[in-house]
């Protein structure tokens, strides 16, 4: 309790803190990324019964909506897409199950360009062929596979 004004404070002194907070890097990590995980199990392939869109689809529309706000609004920021549950693996550490369909980057009209390619094809640009569609993968893996895209960005 601080005895000039009798409120309570919660400053204890900590050197550390205040070394934290003034610090050039603190001050400076702007650093903005999003990474998109999209379900990639069989379900998501199901269309729904109104129409014969699908929620993979939807999801992918969704991505490149996203893309596009992002490519104008925040330049700089880091975007990526990581489906789980996919039969094939696309990953540094090798997680199974998980594959990075781009990588946490600046946002790049290319970037858009992929994911519109394999919404117009009809087989998502060969998608069962080059990725496939499991029931499996775990969280965990997800998770810890995050991270690490997190940390390397």
């Amino acid at each position: 309790m601080d005895s000039s004004t009798g409120r309570v404070t919660w400053d204890r002194g900590d050197s550390d803190d205040e070394e934290l907070h003034n610090s050039v890097a603190y001050r400076n990590s702007g650093k903005v990324a999003l990474l998109l995980v999209i379900d990639s199990t069989p379900d998501m392939f199901r269309p729904w019964a109104d129409n014969e869109h699908t929620p993979f689809r939807a999801a992918l529309q969704c991505c490149i909506s996203l893309w596009r706000s992002k490519i104008i609004s925040s330049p700089h920021d880091l975007v990526g897409i990581l489906l789980t549950g996919t039969e094939k693996e696309k990953n540094s550490p090798g997680f199974p199950y998980l594959y990075l369909l781009q990588t946490l980057s600046k946002i790049k009209v290319s970037m858009i360009e992929e994911l519109s390619r394999m919404i117009s094809s009809e087989d998502l640009d060969g998608f069962e062929d080059r990725i496939g569609s499991s029931a499996n993968y775990n969280l965990k893996d997800l998770f810890w596979l995050s991270k690490i895209l997190y940390e390397d960005a």
